[in-house]
């Protein structure tokens, strides 16, 4: 029995080539005909997983084979007569963007066809999407996706999608942030797209109904790319809500925190935002939390030495849901060797203190004269730095750069934060890391070079401001 390939997917798609990963074995040898292939989703460039492949004989529209692909794509379809069959397939991406694939002819003889399908590109399914094709120097992406309710996976009609994001200016009159806003409405299937979305932005998204609403979900859409994006809706009225505003439920959450090479990240601070509740992982990485609201939400991972991680994850009330997540490394300190008491490094900041030598010193005293409630509201106002929103509703330090303080200007980069002689990731918010209660000295240096040694950043750092956080410990 012979063995043929039909090219049947566009150029996008043949490109990859169907590297080893995706390849697919050759069926064992068959007195009929046999089709076999990969379903390929051209728009975020990864095999299409759990789409309904359906082979009709030309001129008999009315019978047809129907078979799933597996997770990975894959399908096939034996013992075919031999004949004219038209191949294509279904799948929910395709009914939510309101496309179809075209229906592949195939003539088929005592032998093996591989067929390989595929969503149509961006270039493709835009103008079908928004109306108008994408021009040249458009950069923007699109977003799309279905809500549904937590609780029986309905889907939500008439909710509302709304997609925000904060944009940091400068001008003559210092730093300002604009803040936008996107709505849109659901509409049948519970299904919204969103077109024109800002590339390479961090930006939040979140939906609501009557008595029922997810959590905020960060996300970041590459350029003239596609994302897609199902929330869930969580009851809220069956939750409580702190005075401070935080949702707490009965939905369960457990998972193991591991770094990209399978290790256990013990120590990992684990904590969904918006929720009260906050945990560590162990030292197998594992953690569990419960109390927490239904619908989707963003779980937060922070460990020392990692970026920080962020991911959607759906919960359901009085169920409990499961994750793994790999955090990346980042650049830290050099190990330094401290010897004395664990106030040592209080007691250094009391020495640089008494030595005038930061630009500016904060105590716990001066938190509590300040009614600082977060650590950023005591940094406000300063000269070295600026407390600005970040796009996931909290806060950044923005520092001076050696550029500007040599020849003046507005140009800002993201401070380098060191609490208890350990770097904070770059561009995280310091609230989430400390709160003004455990605070005893905070240290702040518009030049990274008059930092103590020990606690400068990396050689290859850009030359921003630093501040040195101490807390009880």
């Amino acid at each position: 029995m012979r063995v043929r390939r039909v090219a049947v997917v566009a150029a996008s798609i043949a490109a990859l080539a169907l590297g080893p990963h995706l390849a697919v074995a050759q069926p064992p040898a068959s007195a009929d005909g046999a089709l076999y292939g990969v379903v390929y989703d051209s728009l975020t460039r990864r095999p299409l997983a759990r789409a309904y492949v359906q082979v009709v004989r030309a001129g008999d529209l009315d019978g047809g084979r129907t078979v799933a692909a597996d997770s990975a794509g894959r399908f096939r379809v034996d013992s075919l007569a031999p004949g004219r069959y038209l191949v294509a397939f279904f799948h929910p991406l395709l009914d939510l963007l309101r496309v179809q694939a075209t229906p592949r002819v195939v003539e088929l003889g005592v032998d093996i066809v591989r067929v390989d399908l595929g969503v149509p590109d961006l270039a493709r399914v835009r103008p079908v999407v928004c109306g108008s094709a994408q021009a040249p120097s458009d950069s923007s992406g699109l977003l799309a996706g279905r809500v549904r309710d937590s609780a029986d996976g309905a889907p939500v009609e008439n909710a509302k999608v709304v997609l925000t994001w904060s944009e940091v200016a400068l001008d003559a009159g210092g730093v300002r942030t604009e803040h936008r806003r996107v709505p849109v409405t659901t509409g049948r299937g519970g299904s919204y797209v969103l077109c024109g979305v800002p590339a390479g932005e961090e930006m939040v998204v979140s939906a609501a109904a009557p008595g029922r609403a997810s959590g905020e979900v960060a996300l970041e859409v590459p350029p003239r790319g596609f994302m897609m994006l199902d929330l869930a809706l969580g009851d809220t009225t069956a939750g409580d809500t702190t005075a401070a505003g935080a949702m707490h439920g009965t939905a369960r959450l457990t998972g193991v925190v591991r770094d990209s090479a399978g290790r256990a990240v013990r120590g990992a601070r684990v904590s969904i935002r918006g929720a009260t509740a906050s945990t560590t992982a162990d030292a197998d990485g594992v953690f569990s939390l419960g109390g927490l609201p239904a619908g989707t939400r963003t779980l937060e991972v922070r460990a020392i030495g990692f970026a920080l991680r962020r991911l959607p994850v759906d919960l359901g009330s009085d169920r409990a849901a499961a994750v793994n997540v790999r955090m990346d490394r980042v650049p830290t300190l050099a190990a330094v060797t401290v010897l004395g008491t664990p106030t040592s490094g209080l007691a250094g900041f009391l020495d640089r203190r008494a030595r005038n030598v930061a630009d500016r010193f904060i105590t716990a005293e001066d938190l509590v004269r300040l009614h600082a409630s977060l650590v950023s509201d005591a940094l406000r106002g300063m000269r070295a730095v600026w407390v600005v929103p970040d796009r996931h509703l909290g806060t950044r330090l923005l520092g001076t750069s050696p550029f500007t303080r040599l020849h003046g200007g507005n140009a800002r980069c993201a401070a380098w934060i060191v609490l208890n002689g350990q770097a904070v990731p770059r561009g995280d918010d310091i609230d989430m890391w400390v709160g003004t209660k455990d605070v005893v000295g905070i240290e702040v240096y518009a030049d990274g070079g008059s930092v103590p040694i020990k606690y400068r950043p990396p050689d290859n750092f850009d030359g921003c401001s630093v501040v040195l956080v101490w807390t009880r410990q």
